[in-house]
């Protein structure tokens, strides 16, 4: 995802994130060209050289910043995170503690898993 974020709002108006920037092309027509993107999330791509290669690419001047794209086994960050905290050694089920669930909108159950304590 590419936003507007804050280290672009330290900037004047209009001024690149990097010197080489200028107003990326889908968006160079609007009221407010953007030149400076700032990455947020994970990036779709096997790892993290491929990942600072395809950015730097696309995106080159337009960051001050390239996050390693949370590739391979982090591909899904909170799962990842879970099972982390799962293999903690201080870490138990709190099997006295109901199951967290996640229902959609109609109410069909979508996820459930239990809940840890230190």
């Amino acid at each position: 995802m590419i936003v507007a974020g804050a280290s672009c709002q330290r900037a004047p108006a209009l001024l690149p994130c990097r010197p080489d920037a200028v107003p990326l092309p889908a968006l160079k027509d609007s009221p407010m060209p953007l030149t400076c993107a700032h990455l947020v999330g994970s990036l779709p791509y096997a790892d993290a050289d491929t990942t600072f290669r395809e950015i730097a690419g696309r995106l080159g001047g337009h960051l001050k910043r390239i996050p390693d794209g949370e590739t391979g086994e982090r591909a899904r960050w909170i799962f990842w995170q879970r099972a982390k905290v799962a293999e903690h050694p201080a870490m138990e089920v709190a099997a006295d503690e109901d199951m967290q669930r996640i229902h959609q909108w109609d109410g069909k159950l979508i996820r459930e898993w239990e809940l840890f304590r230190f």
